[in-house]
């Protein structure tokens, strides 16, 4: 079965315009699965599009995971779009993270009363009270157009955060009701092999295959492997096939953001570990911008979406990446160019004594990953 190529959306910008249009003009059904749902002016401009979808008759359904609700409330403007009401126990939480990470406190409500709006309206059906811990994006309209990749609903996406930081990810969008109706049966059967989708899902029936899949593509190399990652705290394993890829003669290249919003320490100790264990065909760059984006790519396949290189990914959420060819067409050509943009500003690591890793904050960073682990 062949289907049309995808569209390639870079960063948050580019995609909201494009996510706006489609709301504009969706004529049956939109189907919404987001993990951080921010209460900011990209967050209600989003749901007064969707509200007048709805009132023009469109169905909509909206599922929000309530475990996001942490990460929304500890950092930029600390406000839930959809959960203004927290349980002591998610206090807690984002109390010790803003505490761990210095995080602003700004004080935030929800404005309007949008929210519930959406919540009364009959063609609208909301479901943000489940912790599936399901960190996959995805939209779908008119069961014909698909977008999936790593952007979140907020104004950071879109922009730069409250450090400053510009943000970079990707989201793609995939055109058709045969490859939308694909989707939706790997949802449905998640055990189902799947060229193009790799998932990790916990119902209707558990499967986690987006661990093999990566090292999959790791071990597959034989030229070329390029690792964008936003948290990047890989297992031995992991560590394992990339020096083996090394000593096979594959050119490695590795992207990390220079300053990541969370797990910072974790990703430098990370870039230690393997600096110690590689001498030639690896190189570690640190990015200037907020590299949120979670891509892999040898001479053959690339995957994109939303599946960090941790264990936490990896065993315990739900995760949604797309694996196409890395060939000549135009979806992998524009993915190949804009990252060959971000490696040109990037700063090369010459050696460990350019990384400054705090060992105690890793190690506080690797408990928290065993527990809350902050994951966008």
């Amino acid at each position: 079965m062949s289907f049309q190529q995808p569209e390639l959306l870079i960063c948050g910008k580019r995609f909201f315009e494009r996510l706006a249009e489609s709301i504009r003009t969706a004529q049956t059904s939109i189907i919404v699965n987001m993990f951080i749902w921010r209460n900011d002016e990209l967050g209600v401009a989003l749901a007064h599009l969707l509200l007048d979808a709805a009132d023009r008759g469109v169905r909509i359904s909206i599922c929000k995971d309530r475990y996001g609700v942490i990460l929304e409330c500890c950092e930029e403007n600390c406000s839930s779009f959809f959960h203004n009401r927290m349980t002591l126990g998610e206090k807690a939480q984002i109390f010790c993270l803003k505490h761990l990470y210095r995080l602003a406190m700004p004080s935030a409500t929800i404005p309007q009363n949008i929210v519930d709006r959406l919540r009364r309206h009959p063609n609208i059906r909301i479901d943000d009270n489940h912790y599936r811990r399901d960190h996959s994006k995805f939209w779908i309209f008119d069961d014909k157009t698909l977008y999936l990749g790593g952007i979140n609903v907020e104004n950071k996406e879109k922009d730069a955060d409250s450090r400053g930081y510009i943000y970079h990810d990707y989201m793609v969008c995939l055109q058709g009701r045969e490859i939308v109706e694909a989707f939706l049966a790997k949802r449905q059967n998640p055990a189902q092999v799947s060229q193009m989708f790799g998932m990790n899902l916990k119902t209707p029936a558990q499967c986690f295959e987006m661990r093999e899949r990566y090292l999959s593509l790791i071990q597959n190399a034989k030229q070329t492997l390029d690792i964008l990652m936003a948290y990047f705290a890989p297992e031995e394993d992991f560590l394992d096939e990339i020096a083996s890829a090394c000593k096979r003669g594959v050119k490695v290249r590795l992207l990390l953001p220079q300053n990541a919003n969370f797990n910072h320490h974790l990703n430098m100790l990370t870039a230690y570990r393997l600096l110690g264990n590689i001498d030639r065909n690896l190189n570690i760059f640190l990015s200037p911008r907020m590299v949120h984006a979670k891509v892999l790519l040898n001479e053959k396949i690339l995957s994109l979406g939303s599946c960090n290189i941790n264990r936490k990914a990896f065993c315990s959420l739900d995760e949604l990446n797309l694996f196409w060819p890395n060939d000549s067409r135009s979806f992998a050509s524009s993915l190949r160019e804009n990252i060959e943009s971000l490696f040109q500003e990037a700063h090369l690591v010459k050696s460990r004594q350019h990384l400054h890793v705090n060992w105690l904050w890793a190690a506080t960073e690797h408990v928290i990953m065993q527990g809350l682990g902050p994951e966008q």
